[in-house]
């Protein structure tokens, strides 16, 4: 009986092994312990992380190209504000992928989704 409760407990706790999202941060220069950009941040985390991001000082834009194959949510650390971004970003379409753009201010490129966007999506 022991046996079959810790194997229940085992099967519980795998279950729920990824069940809350983690936050990460981008930060200037990766401040903070913070990543120092956004490419490097979407690299380390996993569907349904939250990556929040700090504006660069004089809100000056986070120059590079981003390719998103994850549900993740793209969240700016000050409440109302914007951080900035230079460059294309790429979505790869998936059954229930979800990707959030919070406080984002795209200064040039294009938001595109690159493969075969599953039935009924977008």
């Amino acid at each position: 009986m022991k046996t079959k409760n810790l194997l229940i407990a085992v099967l519980l706790l795998m279950g729920t092994a990824k069940m809350y999202a983690t936050d990460l941060c981008v930060a200037e220069n990766g401040t903070g312990g913070c990543y120092s950009t956004i490419t490097d941040a979407i690299n380390a985390a996993s569907n349904g992380d939250r990556i929040i991001i700090n504006p660069k000082a004089g809100n000056a834009p986070y120059a590079e190209n981003l390719t998103i194959t994850k549900t993740l949510q793209f969240l700016c650390n000050v409440e109302g504000g914007q951080y900035a971004v230079l460059g294309n970003i790429t979505i790869t379409p998936a059954a229930n992928r979800v990707v959030v753009f919070i406080g984002m201010n795209n200064l040039q490129g294009y938001l595109t989704a690159i493969g075969n966007s599953p039935a009924g999506a977008r």
